[in-house]
């Protein structure tokens, strides 16, 4: 069956020992995993859950980096829609369209970032020494390892594989994500690097290289919604925008459409397959305009008093300053309150008669 990929298969190596009471085939299975991540040894199978076929694949060190769901589209569609119901929501209006700008899917990067980052991938393999290699694999290892396989599905019957993304996706993604927060108009904070430059705080939550055979993809009518359950991902809307990212081998770097859930769990929806990575950027903090005047009224936003963002601090300080005037109309003296400096005295005034 022909994938579509972005990087081609190894040979298998060495086996190895096999864990107690999972069912195995008999034999090891060539060209499974990918250059960067090769399985070593048989190919465990079994069962998840729900009762779907899926295989899993490791290396020397023991770590899964193969995993393949036959995934029943009965099953997966109905979980999909229960899934989607508890979509994360932004805690305002404003935020909300940020949010939905970010995962309504097919933003492309302009062609002159787009050449850059390919570029920048096909020189990787000649440019890029062993060990920054060995760091980009453990990072894509960590991210894979940050998804539930067991718990994929999928709206269709399709056959799902999935695998680390390979370093030299991973060098240049991290670019591309960036590249993509500007393209999207989002507003990412951004730390000074040791060398001066500025660098946005984006992480990935999640990523793998994902396949599914042509033949089945043009069967289910050319896309497929495909859930990526995060192991530890809490999304956080109210510090954090979401969105996903992916490499298609015509249109480079996209976001897809897609939802993440309260619980962590993204779905999104693919016509093609490859590099997909869950993007978590850091909003920039915005600065809460101050509040002259309420007009008398005490029915206004604490938070935009005093230009704070921590309502509680306004509101402690609004406390302090009430004890202090209670306390100056109970004794005439007015008491120093944290927060609230006591009231001047006059040299001028004499204490005893006030002239």
């Amino acid at each position: 069956m022909k994938r579509k990929k972005l990087y081609s298969a190894l040979a298998l190596g060495m086996a190895i020992t096999l864990m107690a009471g999972v069912p195995v085939s008999a034999a090891p299975s060539p060209g499974a995993g990918s250059a960067d991540f090769p399985v070593v040894g048989p190919i465990e199978e079994g069962k998840t859950e729900d009762g779907q076929d899926i295989k899993t694949g490791t290396d020397e060190a023991g770590n899964v980096v193969y995993t393949e769901v036959t995934a029943d589209g009965e099953i997966g569609a109905s979980a999909i829609e229960d899934i989607k119901n508890n979509a994360v929501k932004a805690e305002n209006e404003a935020e909300q369209a940020v949010l939905d700008k970010a995962l309504a899917g097919k933003v492309t990067l302009d062609d002159s970032v787009k050449e850059e980052v390919k570029v920048d991938a096909e020189k990787f393999e000649e440019t890029a020494t062993e060990e920054t290699k060995a760091e980009l694999r453990k990072d894509s290892q960590a991210q894979f390892e940050a998804v539930k396989k067991e718990e994929i599905k999928a709206d269709k019957n399709v056959t799902i594989t999935v695998t680390p993304v390979a370093a030299a996706a991973q060098s240049v993604a991290k670019a591309a994500a960036e590249a993509m927060a500007g393209t999207l108009g989002l507003n990412i904070k951004t730390t000074e690097t040791t060398d001066g430059k500025t660098e946005a705080n984006i992480e990935f939550a999640a990523s793998m290289d994902i396949s599914i055979p042509q033949e089945e993809l043009d069967a289910a009518g050319g896309s497929v919604q495909v859930t990526i359950p995060m192991a530890t991902e809490k999304p956080d809307p109210s510090r954090y925008v979401y969105y996903v990212l992916h490499y298609h081998s015509t249109r480079g770097w996209e976001t897809l459409p897609a939802q993440v859930t309260a619980d962590g769990i993204v779905v999104a929806t693919f016509d093609s397959f490859s590099p997909v990575f869950v993007v978590k950027a850091e909003k920039a903090a915005v600065e809460t305009p101050v509040q002259e005047d309420n007009g008398g009224s005490d029915d206004y936003d604490k938070s935009t008093d005093y230009g704070l963002l921590d309502k509680e601090a306004a509101e402690a300080e609004d406390a302090a300053k009430a004890a202090a005037s209670a306390s100056l109309a109970k004794t005439g003296a007015a008491p120093t309150v944290t927060g609230v400096p006591a009231a001047p005295s006059n040299p001028a005034v004499s204490p005893k008669t006030g002239e």
